[in-house]
């Protein structure tokens, strides 16, 4: 669909679908009446390109039938406006951030002026983010495209535009508000003595919110992986030996879509950092910079929640503490890392993490 111009007769609802395991059945029925829907005169009823922002936060069923439901409310939009159909931007992600993949394609079409008219549920479905909201209206604004909400928060089209800041701020005030809610929540569970990280650490498996040591060769790697740190090898030379040895990699256990067989330093040093090992559960370890930002910053340890002795640990208390004296003693003496071509570009596929280059010497 990207790229050309579409009628609504030529666009099957099933597409959507296909893209995310839904069927095309609509649940819910909509009074469009209740929405913007107005009716342009003929000197406005110019052939439009209208491109539509679909988005839900999560992946779950009952937000799924949200995707439908907001397809065919502009679908519906667009053909009572005689409008052509230019593109749908799809997302399942929170709406805080700025360098979501269809943000960055919007923008970039909007750049290259490939629609007239951007249409939205709200203003929350494209953005809960206040610096991006105004940085999509303003860019429209320069263009001098249009942008149509069809709760009335923002109709560019009729110059309907004095309550957008207020919008804006209700929809980022909305997600702080749930993002401290669920907070509140996870950091109750952990008090409890529960595991709430999406996936447990390499050699253990998560049952009923309580983690247990794996009955595969993974408890006795991470074993290793201690063991030949507290004899001396690095990061680095600890990884290869398990590559050259083709052990099963932490997003390989956890079957990651984008799964490597590669083991890296980093891969390492988060096994070897882990407090979970000695059989205590410490969460709640990082906390975000602000509500629109994915960056994470550690907390000082006073803020952590620990729990003590709530699953069998794989490494004793005493080793944990001496692999961490030596890992601080490491860095102090550590050369700073040379900054090269692909720094902070390439990514580690198990931690997420960006790589940098390390001269090596034999």
């Amino acid at each position: 669909m990207t790229g050309s111009l579409t009628t609504i007769e030529e666009t099957p609802l099933s597409g959507m679908g296909m893209a995310y395991g839904i069927d095309n059945k609509f649940t819910e029925d909509y009074d469009m009446s209740k929405v913007n829907t107005r009716t342009l005169n003929d000197e406005e009823k110019k052939v439009m390109r209208c491109v539509a922002f679909i988005r839900v936060s999560t992946n779950k069923d009952e937000q799924k039938d949200s995707l439908v439901n907001q397809k065919q409310m502009y679908i519906d939009t667009i053909k009572k406006n005689g409008w052509e159909l230019s593109d749908f931007y799809y997302e399942i992600e929170s709406g805080r951030y700025s360098d979501r993949d269809e943000i960055k394609r919007f923008l970039n079409d909007l750049k290259e002026n490939k629609f007239d008219v951007l249409l939205t549920k709200e203003i929350s479905r494209i953005s809960r983010n206040s610096s991006l909201s105004y940085l999509i209206r303003d860019s429209i604004s320069e263009k001098q495209l249009h942008w149509v909400s069809l709760d009335n928060s923002i109709n560019t089209l009729i110059g309907n535009t004095q309550m957008f800041g207020l919008h804006v701020w209700m929809h980022e005030n909305e997600s702080r508000t749930t993002g401290e809610r669920i907070k509140s929540v996870l950091d109750m569970k952990a008090k409890n003595g529960e595991f709430n990280g999406s996936n447990p650490p390499y050699g253990y498996t998560v049952k009923d919110k309580k983690l247990f040591i794996n009955d595969d060769e993974t408890p006795l790697i991470v074993r290793r992986i201690y063991r030949e740190y507290l004899a001396g090898n690095g990061h680095d030379a600890i990884a290869r030996g398990l590559y050259n040895e083709s052990i099963p990699t932490p997003s390989m256990k956890q079957a990651r879509k984008n799964a490597s067989d590669e083991w890296h330093g980093s891969s390492i040093r988060i096994i070897l950092e882990n407090p979970h090992y000695t059989g205590s559960l410490v969460q709640s370890r990082t906390k975000s910079v602000s509500i629109t930002s994915r960056k994470r910053v550690a907390k000082n340890p006073d803020e952590m929640i620990i729990v003590k002795d709530t699953h069998e640990a794989i490494i004793s208390q005493t080793d944990f503490d001496l692999v961490q004296k030596i890992i601080q003693s490491r860095k102090r003496i550590r050369p700073q890392a040379n900054t090269r071509l692909f720094s902070n570009i390439i990514y580690c596929a198990d931690c997420g993490r960006a790589m940098h280059y390390k001269k090596v010497t034999t």
